[in-house]
Parts: structure tokens; sequence; C-alpha cells
């Protein structure tokens, strides 16, 4: 990750974006991976170096596509995903369904964020990334498999996969392809920022998941299985931890405190990318090892029935409740008011509407209500009697 040197000044990888734009390169990766990869069925995510960069990178990703495969619409077909785009959560959501488009994610901050995007199967590094924790948490988008996808492809465009290669994070069966570009016109520099054309090396990554024991490197199923087996010796630990968690987000932040005590590689990017293919949160993980199944879907049923016997509603009060649970298993998080601007809510009035029918309760009172049994670990009546039952999460992959 040394950077290039234009015209006799040197600018590193983290210019990129904000100093020095390489729209050559852009293109170059847009027209590599329609040559290798299925992009529009593909998902594939692009990580830029801020904000900026991310609409460039978009922009000229856009242009290849529409040229080269005739993308009536690219700009859906390809968005940018970030802090200040202000439906992300909606496109989000989109681009985790493979029936709908953006197919091409361009992000800066997705990583830390705890997305997880399971059937993703190219990831594309134009951003300088020198911390070992956040390339091992940017990799992992792509390391989960699923029954559809037994490898992923990674292009680095910047010199990650040589400045990480002593890495902790290990994997089996390791493939690397090089795919050299054709030589490009020199380059034309521009105002500021800098625009460059630039020859470049793609590397195309096939791999396979080990994870880190004590004893050594092992498979998914094994380091799922300790993990397990951690969660229920901390399970009460736990239920605790997340009582006043007010997300999913916050609960594994908990959870991951208490398991990563036990070993350090417990963590939650760790564990979720060897977690089994309906797993998207240490909170589910935990629900299926301590309960015997996914809370997600039965407590937002128990939220529902506790806060439609709790007050006398009316039937378009429970049709919106309906629709919180709906979206609760759909996006496997807490309702917040921003999502009321959103699908499902917005084809129903939306935040105004939400507003006006709910007075007494108030939104806000629901919502706190609806998230708190959302976000509990209840154990059934047989599995606190006749001594303690140990679940693998392994069994339900």
């Amino acid at each position: 990750m040394d950077g290039i040197v234009y015209d006799g000044v040197h600018y590193p990888p983290s210019d990129f974006g904000t100093n020095v734009l390489i729209h050559d390169t852009h293109r170059k990766v847009a027209e590599e991976i329609v040559e290798i990869a299925d992009i529009e069925n593909d998902l594939t995510l692009v990580f830029a170096q801020n904000i900026d960069h991310a609409n460039v990178i978009a922009e000229d990703f856009r242009e290849v596509f529409r040229d080269k495969l005739q993308i009536e619409n690219p700009e859906e077909f390809v968005k940018t995903i970030t802090s200040e785009d202000r439906h992300s959560d909606g496109a989000l959501a989109d681009f985790k369904d493979k029936r709908r488009t953006p197919r091409v994610a361009v992000t800066v901050d997705m990583v830390s964020t705890g997305v997880d995007v399971r059937p993703l199967n190219n990831l594309i590094f134009l951003r300088a990334v020198k911390s070992s924790i956040l390339y091992n948490q940017m990799v992992g988008r792509g390391t989960r498999n699923t029954p559809q996808k037994e490898f992923f492809r990674l292009f680095d465009c910047i010199g990650v996969l040589d400045y990480h290669k002593d890495n902790m994070f290990s994997t089996e069966n390791l493939d690397i392809q090089y795919t050299d570009s054709d030589e490009v016109k020199d380059p034309t520099p521009t105002d500021d920022p800098v625009e460059i054309e630039e020859k470049d090396i793609d590397r195309v990554v096939k791999q396979h998941q080990a994870y880190p024991l004590e004893r050594g490197f092992v498979s998914d199923d094994e380091f799922i299985s300790e993990a397990s087996d951690a969660i229920e010796r901390n399970k009460q630990k736990i239920k605790n931890a997340v009582e006043d968690a007010e997300s999913i987000e916050e609960a594994d932040e908990q959870i991951e405190s208490v398991l990563s005590n036990e070993w350090q590689y417990f963590t939650r990017d760790y564990i979720l990318d060897a977690a089994p293919e309906h797993i998207d949160s240490l909170f589910e993980l935990s629900s299926e090892v301590i309960v015997g199944h996914n809370s997600i879907r039965a407590n937002s049923e128990r939220a529902r029935k506790a806060i439609a016997s709790k007050y006398d509603l009316t039937d378009e009060q429970k049709e919106w409740l309906k629709m919180f649970v709906e979206r609760a298993v759909i996006e496997k998080r807490t309702v917040s008011k921003q999502q009321l601007l959103e699908k499902p809510f917005s084809d129903h009035g939306g935040y105004d509407r939400a507003m006006q029918l709910f007075q007494e309760p108030n939104v806000d009172t629901v919502i706190s209500e609806f998230n708190q049994h959302l976000l509990s670990i209840v154990e059934s009546p047989s599995n606190n009697t006749g001594g303690t039952q140990s679940t693998n999460a392994s069994d339900y992959a």
C-alpha cells in the first residue's frame, strides 16, 4: 500500500478519493468483474476511502455497467450505502435481498455497523486498510458460506493482501489468481483533486475460512460448537446483559463482552463468520443455544400480544403492531422512529400517521415496550427445571 507517484508527487493511498481520483482504476475494476463474475445476479460490496470517494466510484461503475451490460437503471443497480445517506437502511435491506436492487453497494462504514450480507459474492478493496482488526472485519463480509455459495472473490486494487499477508485471520484452500489490466494512456491531471489514469493489478481470491482456538485453527463447525458451549456456560450473564440493550447491536456488544472474556477470538465477527446461515447476530445465536429456537420472531409476536392486551387498541393500531412484527422479523432488528419513514409504514401514512394514531399509548411508549420484549431471552419452564440442557448452534446448520 505504497500509493502512486505522479508528476513527481507521491500520493499515499489515504489520498485516494480526496486529493486523487483514479477513474481508470474504477472503470477497469468494473470491467473486470463484468468478465469474471455474474454481476447482474451476484452481490458486490465495494470499500471506498471516504464518502466522496464512494460517490465517484459509484458513478464510474454505473458508466461501465450502462455500456457493458445495457443496465437500464444504473442508479438503482449501483448505490452508495454510507452514514450520510438518508435512506441507507432501506437500501441496505434491498441489498441483502438478492431479488432486489442494488446489486452493487459502495460503502465506507458498513463494517463497523455489524452488517451481515451472507450471499455476498464479490468484495472490492479501493480503500487503504492498515488496521488488522478492520481488515479482518472487511474480509469477513465475504467469508460466510451458504449452500449456494462455496467461495467469494476479493478484488485487491490497493495492496491490502500483501500488507496483511501475515495476519492472524487464516484461510484454508487459498487460491489467488492475478489478472493484469491492459496498458492505458498517459495520465492527464486536472484541477484539485488530481485525476489519474493508472495501470493497475487486480487480484481475485477464493477463500475458505479457518478459525482460531487455543489448540489451533479449526473448521467453522468446531469453532461455533466451542462458542455455543461458552454461551451455555454464561447464559445467566448473557440474559442479564441484554436486559438494558436498546437494539440488537447493543445486545451483541454486551454478549461479545461476556464471551470474549472466555476466549479473545470469541468476537462478534469471528463467531458470525462461522455461524449457520440463518444466524445474523450474537443475540440470535444465544437465543438458539439458551432457549432452543430463534427468539426474534417469537419475541416479536409476544411483544405484539402483550401490548395489544395491555392497551385498548383500535383495529388500525393493531395492524401497525403487525407491521412492527413484520419489520423486526425481516430486518432482524429493533424498531425505531426513523423506520416509520420507510416501508411498510410509509405505505400507511408513515411517521406522521403513526404520531396521529398513537396518542395513548404514544409512539415512544409502543416502540420502547415492543423492543423490550424483542430483546429478551426467556427460557421455557422446561429449560429451567430438571438440570441444564446444552445445545450447540451447529445442530441447526
